[in-house]
């Protein structure tokens, strides 16, 4: 029996750790989507076998043709999820019995969602990262970093990995009524 390493097995792979508990199902699904859509612009010669890939230049394919539809950030985030769970499903593909998932852990939270454990007060501010989002989807939601101005990066936080244009006119407004504020103390 040959090992299968298609396009195909990689997005079923994402199907199989949710549902045996190996990943978080959110992180999963983030991954999954990620994977989708960039490996879906693989022809299927391409799609056959995805262990010769090189993310980079499929990043950049994928970048070019769907440069209006994302943000650099949003790119970020696709390469290190598809990054990650490329990883992941080789490493599934090479010994199933002794796989974990590459993951960040992150402390419990609280059932308001704050941090069990304690922040460290005398932490340097951290810088903006392009990987924040990565795999804040394992418990909140997705995370998107966007950069307003040099010195200032919002993170929008919470978003559901199956937000309906609908749901995203909501968010736009919320935020649309608070720089109308603030421009009103101005």
């Amino acid at each position: 029996m040959t090992a299968d390493f298609s396009r195909q097995a990689f997005l079923e792979f994402f199907d199989y750790v949710s549902k045996k508990g190996l990943m978080n199902p959110t992180t999963a699904r983030a991954r999954k989507a990620a994977a989708k859509a960039v490996l879906g612009i693989l022809d299927e010669e391409e799609a056959a076998d995805i262990r010769g890939l090189d993310v980079d230049e499929l990043m950049t394919r994928f970048s070019n043709i769907n440069s209006s539809d994302f943000t650099p950030g949003s790119l970020t985030t696709y390469k290190s999820r598809l990054s990650k769970g490329l990883s992941d499903f080789l490493r599934f593909k090479e010994n199933p019995l002794s796989f974990k998932p590459n993951i960040n852990s992150r402390p419990p939270r609280s059932a308001n969602g704050a941090s069990k454990s304690p922040k460290p007060v005398d932490r340097a501010p951290s810088s903006p990262r392009s990987d924040v989002a990565q795999d804040s989807a394992s418990t909140q939601g997705l995370v998107f970093p966007i950069p307003l101005r040099p010195d200032v990066t919002v993170q929008v936080a919470g978003i559901p990995s199956d937000l309906t244009p609908t749901e995203a006119k909501k968010i736009t407004a919320v935020i649309m009524a608070l720089g109308t504020i603030s421009e009103k103390d101005h």
